[in-house]
């Protein structure tokens, strides 16, 4: 899968789980970017993003997201072995 087509599968994890409009979702966007966002609802932002992608993310890694692209990074990382 590239990461643009991970991109767009997140894009649509956002818009069912937080409720706001996908499309206004880049690899740049951070929390604070994002109404909504906060740590409750990133807490159903990553199991929803788990349960799309069918994998599960380790503690160091959830540290390690700081913006929507880190988390492409990582799942592409995960599903692609990149």
């Amino acid at each position: 899968m590239e990461p643009s087509s991970i991109l767009d599968l997140l894009r649509e994890v956002f818009s069912v789980t937080l409720g706001v409009d996908g499309t206004t979702i880049t690899r740049e966007t951070m929390a604070n970017d994002v109404d909504g966002w906060d740590s409750a609802a990133n807490v159903l932002l990553l199991t929803a993003t788990e349960k799309e992608f069918a994998l599960r993310f380790k503690s160091r890694e959830l540290a390690g997201f700081h913006c929507v692209g880190d988390m492409v990074d990582a799942i592409d990382k995960k599903i692609n072995g990149k």
